[in-house]
């Protein structure tokens, strides 16, 4: 999580805080806009049988709309409103490379996010997994004892039979000695 932070310190420490916000603000909202039409895609493909990229095929470009929106609405502020103060072609490079360095920035963070999920799932698992371990210890104890149990009673069981049989044995020999 910490490498997530230093990753935005040291972007804003690189570009500057307008730059930075802009930067931030095109993986937020390119997010916020491009995880629905995915998975609108994901299921109508399922339901339809075509592929995802029919509907996905221009969403490549969104963070380059997103980034010139939020450039120019970032330029508009500074030059109070006043379009014809508005230097458009600057406006233009600057978002491409914000759009590009938001892409290389998402990414980055993403895979940052993707190995801290895995870690911390790791962590769960190991943790469960001493748990399991012991309730699987504390089972074969259990069962151990059960067992023992279940032998005791066929032992006696089995002696209850046993004399069972031989007092019906002696009965059966004083009928015999009786007749």
């Amino acid at each position: 999580m910490d490498n997530i932070v230093n990753s935005l310190r040291s972007l804003f420490s690189t570009y500057g805080f307008k730059a930075g916000m802009i930067i931030v603000g095109i993986i937020v909202i390119v997010n916020f806009i491009k995880k629905p039409i995915t998975n609108i895609a994901l299921k109508k493909s399922e339901q339809f049988g075509y592929d995802k990229s029919i509907i996905t095929r221009y969403i490549s470009i969104l963070p380059i709309i997103v980034s010139f929106v939020l450039t120019a609405f970032a330029e508009l502020i500074a030059v109070k409103f006043q379009f014809l103060k508005v230097e458009w072609s600057s406006i233009t490079a600057n978002s491409l490379v914000y759009a590009a360095i938001a892409v290389a920035t998402y990414e980055t963070l993403k895979k940052q996010l993707q190995a801290y999920a895995a870690k911390t799932n790791y962590n769960k698992i190991e943790s469960n997994n001493e748990s399991t371990e012991a309730t699987v210890s504390a089972e074969i104890v259990n069962t151990e004892t059960e067992s023992a149990k279940t032998e005791k009673v066929k032992t006696v069981s089995d002696e209850q039979e046993t004399a069972v049989s031989e007092i019906n044995e002696k009965e059966n020999e004083k009928d015999v000695e009786i007749l």
